[in-house]
Parts: structure tokens; sequence; C-alpha cells
């Protein structure tokens, strides 16, 4: 969490989470279709999250490509494990103004909001200053992500082109991809600037729901993002 601080400002920031699609043959089996995504060709999903480094430090990976990044993640044992308190759990009493600030995750529009992620405020009715400060913050930490699976792909170009038809293998692929990818990064392995390719081509792009709260749990996320984003702005303004 320090590292995200002093990358952008963002008190207890524990990782970017974000989703890409990994291009496939249509499965044989039957629904192969769903697989099929807007971008008109067949994939699956692969869900990761980094650290401020870029490193993987959770993947999830097999949801065919129509499905979208809420429902993968919603579905993954990522989320399990945060509902279970197994993960961005730390016994301390961190506040801000009174409000209890669990470890979190940042990600784009695409994801739900809650205590545990964090994403931007919708800007089509204007923005309040501590707002726009919350915005500009958070876009700067989610970045890691998206940059992180540029390396990806750069390196493993598997994950761009490839013949497979199996969803599950496909899904073993990715995930041996990004444990390869932190060794790459550990160990500072030369990255061509070449081998880079447009991510926007391939990660995924849903504009999100309208900005408002449907229940308790999204009511609680909306409470800990004002209360960060008040601190964020009094502390780290964006001129």
């Amino acid at each position: 969490m320090a590292e995200f601080k002093a990358l952008s400002f963002l008190e207890r920031c524990a990782g970017a989470v974000d989703g890409t699609f990994v291009k496939i043959r249509k499965p044989k089996a039957m629904f192969g279709d769903c697989y099929y995504c807007y971008k008109k060709y067949c994939s699956i999903i692969l869900l990761g999250t980094v650290d401020a480094c870029g490193m993987f430090i959770n993947v999830n990976a097999g949801r065919p490509g129509s499905a979208g990044d809420a429902s993968a993640y919603a579905t993954s044992t990522m989320v399990r494990r945060i509902s279970q308190k197994k993960w961005l759990t730390i016994q301390d009493n961190f506040r801000i103004q009174g409000t209890y600030i669990r470890p979190y995750l940042v990600g784009d529009s695409a994801f739900p909001l809650s205590a545990t992620l964090m994403k931007c405020y919708d800007d089509s009715a204007g923005l309040q200053p501590h707002e726009r400060t919350f915005n500009y913050r958070l876009i700067r930490t989610r970045r890691v992500v998206e940059q992180a699976f540029g390396r990806l792909k750069g390196r493993f170009r598997v994950l761009v082109h490839n013949n497979l038809d199996d969803p599950d293998f496909a899904a073993d692929v990715a995930i041996v991809c990004c444990g390869l990818h932190n060794i790459c990064e550990r160990w500072n392995c030369p990255m061509e600037p070449t081998w880079l390719i447009n991510t926007a081509t391939y990660n995924q792009f849903h504009p999100g729901p309208n900005d408002q709260p449907h229940d308790d749990y999204e009511q609680a996320g909306w409470t800990v993002r004002r209360k960060l984003a008040r601190r964020t702005h009094r502390d780290h303004p964006v001129p």
C-alpha cells in the first residue's frame, strides 16, 4: 500500500484490477457462441490484479468473452477471498472521519463500486473539486495494470494470436504467462518497445451504470470513496 500511496497519493490502495481479452478460436463444444465478444472474435477473459510495480498478485481466467469484466470479477476466487476476509484485511484501525477504510482495489467503470473496490466518479454531470482530484489520482493508479497487460501481451504473443479452441487450456496458458511475466519483471528482463501492442484493442470497455448506490454494499463504497476523495483533495489537490 505504501508503494501505491507514493505513486498517486491514494491511501490504503492494495492493487489495481482490470480484465483483458485472450483471443481463441471458437470452441467446438456446445455454447461456443458465448465466447464471441464485442470485438467480433472469440475470447476468454483474463482478470488480473497487480501491485504498484506491475507484478500480478491475483489472476483469474476462463470466463467467456461475452460475460464482461463485472461478471468475471463477481464470480472470481478473488471476490470470494475478499468477502471471506482472507484478503484485503489488516488488523488495524485506520479511519477517516470515523469511517474505517479497509484496503481496497481500484478498477475502471465496468466494476461495481464497493468498500473494497474504488472507481472514478461519473463526470457526465460535472465534478466537484475533490471528485476531480480523486478521479485523477485513481486513473494514475489504474494505469499500472493497463501497462502490465501491455507488457504481458508484448512478451507472450500466444495471448494475442493462437489456435487454441479449448477455453480451459487457454485459461491455464494465460495464468502461466502471468507467472512468467512476474519472473521477467523481477529480473528486469529486456522489453523491446516494438513488442508492445495497442492494448486498447484487446482491453474491454463498457460504460458503467448510473453512478448511484443501489444497495447497502454499494452505499458503503460511496461513503468510503467520499471520505478518501476529500482527504486526498485536502492533502494533494490537483491544480
